[in-house]
């Protein structure tokens, strides 16, 4: 191919050559996929717009005889024009995904080492000097050194990747130290499926501006250190103008050794490991809940009246909770207040993906808007399979008892 490009060059111009390489370079896609660094941002190339194509492939592929050594230069500069393709003001979503889903699969395999090396660091996080067993200590309490070597993963590699993007991280949200963690570079990153296409509008809103990115590099920590690895979880999730668009979920201890990963956008659709990576909701209607509130008095009275038949799912995890939501395990999932907005951001955004709702328990959405006071869901979470669902729901438990009272569903 590389001949092939080279003969061209001497014979074709430049506008010409670039329409005849596309589809030239377009088999690599399948024939090799996840080669090494060089075949990625030919993969990139193969699957891209004919307009980002023709302004990439001059700088990539016709840089002049005699001038290999900045070949892997122009490789970079190549794939980061993608990543931003309006002068560095917008961000490429189908690159920013394949990004985030790259880096949540390194963070599982950080958190997996950190499980076999057995010395998992764990302490309270709030409370400096607690001696107790980090096990028994109350899930947000607790943070270990698989989630800290995680989030540096994931944020020094996207702050290389994407420069200037906005990132909120459960562990430090401010300017990190240097990077103890080696740092991904952008052309590393295996493209994404060519199906995967992303709309216009949400396209032209992805600026550096508007966009933030949310992250939990290990949800489900007290499960963690207790050992309940089904329910951990790697979680990214993409806001943009304060709302979630996109997200990626990653169970590291789920599906063998490389794990599950599960990603998606609002308008694009979910994909994954999974095949289907999504399923409606279940025939008996399932209420999912974390077991701080299945004691409650209020919520037993609610899932009473909602109906005398309902199932509970108790399990500790935000974001595999909303998975199951997303996977049709469960109908609903509700929770007390005291998780965050990067608890609940990637999923919310997969749930919407599929048309399903998320909202605190009086039924407003939450706003994910960096350098708020704090990212606590005060008000708690009522997510649902399908929007039809939701509000059948969230009359139970909302503040306002007049509306549960006057609530008619049929079948409870």
């Amino acid at each position: 191919l590389g001949l092939a490009i080279r003969r061209m060059r001497l014979f074709v111009p430049r506008g010409v050559a670039a329409a005849v390489v596309v589809p030239c370079v377009r088999p690599i896609a399948f024939i090799r996929p996840g080669a090494p660094a060089l075949l990625a941002p030919l993969q990139r190339l193969a699957v891209a717009p004919p307009n980002e194509a023709r302004a990439i492939v001059p700088r990539f592929l016709f840089s002049g005889p005699g001038r290999r050594s900045e070949r892997g230069a122009a490789v970079a500069g190549a794939y980061t024009a993608m990543a931003t393709p309006s002068g560095g003001d917008r961000l490429d979503l189908a690159v920013l995904l394949g990004a985030c889903v790259h880096l949540a699969r390194r963070a599982g395999r950080i958190i997996k080492e950190v499980r076999v090396d057995s010395n998992l660091g764990a302490y309270n996080k709030k409370a400096e000097g607690d001696t107790r067993d980090a096990a028994t200590m109350a899930p947000a309490e607790v943070l270990t050194i698989a989630d800290t070597r995680a989030q540096d993963a994931i944020v020094s590699s996207l702050r290389a990747m994407f420069p200037g993007v906005r990132i909120v991280g459960e562990e430090d949200e401010s300017e990190p130290p240097p990077s103890k963690e080696a740092i991904t570079a952008l052309e590393e990153v295996a493209p994404l499926p060519a199906s995967i296409r992303v709309p216009e509008g949400l396209a032209e809103s992805l600026t550096l501006a508007d966009t933030c990115l949310w992250i939990d590099p290990l949800d489900g920590t007290i499960e963690f250190v207790r050992g309940n690895l089904h329910n951990v979880a790697v979680l990214i999730g993409v806001a943009v103008r304060d709302r979630p668009i996109a997200g990626v979920v990653h169970q590291p201890f789920v599906g063998g050794d490389a794990g599950t990963v599960t990603y998606g956008a609002v308008g694009v659709g979910v994909f994954g490991d999974l095949s289907p990576p999504s399923a409606d909701a279940p025939a008996d209607f399932t209420v999912a809940m974390e077991p701080s509130f299945v004691g409650k008095p209020e919520i037993r009275e609610g899932i009473a009246e909602l109906s005398k038949e309902a199932k509970q799912n108790v399990s500790q995890g935000c974001g595999q909770n909303l998975l199951k939501l997303l996977r049709g395990e469960t109908s609903v999932f509700l929770q007390a207040p005291g998780s965050s907005r990067w608890d609940i951001c990637a999923g919310e955004a997969l749930l919407m993906a599929v048309g399903g709702k998320v909202t605190d328990l009086d039924g407003s959405a939450y706003i994910y808007k960096q350098g708020e006071p704090s990212y606590i869901n005060a008000n708690g979470l009522i997510a649902a399979r399908t929007e039809v669902l939701h509000s059948r729901v969230a009359p139970f438990f909302g503040s306002g008892d007049q509306a549960r009272k006057k609530a008619k569903v049929e079948g409870s």
